[in-house]
């Protein structure tokens, strides 16, 4: 959850490497300074979606708090405790997705890793030359791995999007 005086959105938080995540999305371009370079290891910068910028009425420069479960650190098991973190909001992006607009935010991989109290990444994303041969591949990266590893590809996490996108394919066919 993200907090902003009275105002309280719920987030998905993606710790990113900045200078690796060229390579897997297009976001540093669709942020206002083309860039993330503000997320620095250690300086709980915050990149937020144009949306929940937005509706938090916040902008770059402001604070807000970064309110995350963590299982198993309250002391008593089956409970839930909470950490939280204050965050300044270091750039905006904009994709023209409004779903990732309104609920994604990014921060430093390592600052991601502190406020979860974890010491390394619990996810890996991919970029394919061929964004729709996800679910092919995904089905073969799963086949691969063990029971531990969770394997999901866009076109299920993203279905309306991808629908669309088939769809306006079809019509331009």
């Amino acid at each position: 959850m993200l907090l902003r005086e009275d105002s309280m959105k719920p987030v998905a938080i993606r710790g990113v490497l900045p200078e690796a995540e060229a390579a897997v999305s297009e976001i540093a371009q669709q942020t206002k300074s083309h860039s993330l370079s503000s997320l620095t290891a250690g300086s709980n910068n915050v990149v937020l979606g144009s949306e929940l910028a937005r509706s938090l009425e916040v902008k770059p420069g402001d604070k807000v708090r970064l309110l995350v479960a963590a299982p198993g650190s309250s002391g008593q098991p089956g409970q839930i405790a909470t950490r939280q973190r204050v965050f300044t909001v270091s750039d905006v992006f904009d994709s023209g997705n409004y779903q990732f607009d309104s609920a994604l935010a990014f921060v430093h991989i390592e600052d991601a890793e502190s406020l979860q109290g974890l010491s390394a990444p619990t996810g890996l994303r991919l970029r394919l030359a061929d964004m729709y041969a996800a679910p092919r591949v995904a089905v073969e990266l799963a086949r691969g791995l063990d029971e531990r590893f969770m394997v999901r590809d866009w076109t299920r996490v993203n279905a309306t999007w991808f629908r669309s996108e088939e769809h306006t394919s079809e019509l331009q066919s």
